[in-house]
C-alpha cells in the first residue's frame, strides 16, 4: 500500500506528499519507507509499485540530472518527456518478481525559465508516468492526483485543495514572495501533526527560491 500525492501550485510551487508504508512478500507491513527524494535542482521525484524499480529509477534520475553549474536547472516538463523512454527500459530489462508490483513514478518540479505571464513566478510541473509505457500525464495547474493505492492520505488530499481554493491565502504570495510556500508548509505540517495515524513521513516542495525542501 503507497500512495504518493502531488499538484502544481499556481504560485509556482510544486508539492508532493507520501506515506511511508511497504508491504513485504511475507505479507508483513511497516511503516518505514521514504518515497520521495530529490533528484535534480528543483525537481523531486517520487515512487509507488515495486520498491526495487523505484528506488532503480531515482537512482537513474539523479545519476543523469547531475549539474555542476549552479546556475543552471533543468526544466522539470522536458525531463519527464526525455526520460520517460528510459523509465520504459529499465521497467522493461527487470525481472518478473519485481514487474508484478508495477511502477509508477511522479516527478515534482519547477522551471523560473518558462514564462508564466507573471514576473518572479516559476511554472510548477508535475507529471505521472506509469507502467508499462511511462508516458507522462502532466497535471493542470492546482489539479491533484495520487499515485500507488490506499486511502491514509486522503486528508492530506483534502488539505491541498482547500489550500489550492483558499482565495484568502493568495494574498499572501501578492504581499511577499514566498508567503504562500510558507503556509502550504506549516498548514500541511499541522495536519500531519493532527493525523499521526495517517503514515505520512515526507512533504516536498519545489519553488525556484528555496530549491527542494523536505
Amino acid at each position: 500500500m503507497t500512495r504518493v500525492t502531488g499538484t502544481p501550485s499556481m504560485f509556482g510551487y510544486g508539492v508532493a506528499i507520501s506515506d511511508i508504508r511497504v508491504s513485504l512478500p511475507n505479507g508483513l507491513i511497516l511503516d518505514c519507507l521514504q518515497k520521495v527524494y530529490p533528484v535534480g535542482r528543483f525537481i523531486a521525484a517520487g515512487f509507488a509499485g515495486s520498491v526495487e524499480f523505484g528506488f532503480a529509477a531515482i537512482h537513474d534520475l539523479q545519476t543523469n540530472l547531475t549539474l555542476t553549474d549552479p546556475e543552471r536547472a533543468w526544466m522539470p516538463g522536458w525531463v519527464a518527456f526525455k526520460w520517460f523512454r528510459r523509465a520504459r527500459r529499465l521497467f522493461a530489462k527487470a525481472p518478473d518478481r519485481i514487474k508484478q508490483y508495477g511502477g509508477q513514478i511522479m516527478l515534482v518540479g519547477v522551471s523560473p525559465s518558462v514564462d508564466t505571464g507573471i514576473a518572479g513566478w516559476a511554472r510548477p510541473t508535475v507529471a505521472i508516468l506509469r507502467s508499462l509505457e511511462f508516458f507522462p500525464e502532466i497535471l493542470k495547474i492546482d489539479a491533484i492526483e495520487s499515485i500507488g493505492s490506499g486511502g491514509g492520505v486522503d486528508v492530506y488530499r483534502d488539505e491541498l485543495l482547500f489550500l489550492n481554493n483558499e482565495r484568502a491565502l493568495w494574498q499572501l504570495e501578492v504581499n511577499s514572495p514566498g508567503g504562500y510556500g510558507h503556509i502550504l508548509m506549516r498548514m500541511l505540517s499541522r495536519t500531519v501533526e493532527e493525523n499521526p495515524d495517517k503514515f505520512v513521513s515526507l512533504m516536498c516542495i519545489c519553488a525556484w527560491s528555496v530549491g527542494v525542501r523536505s
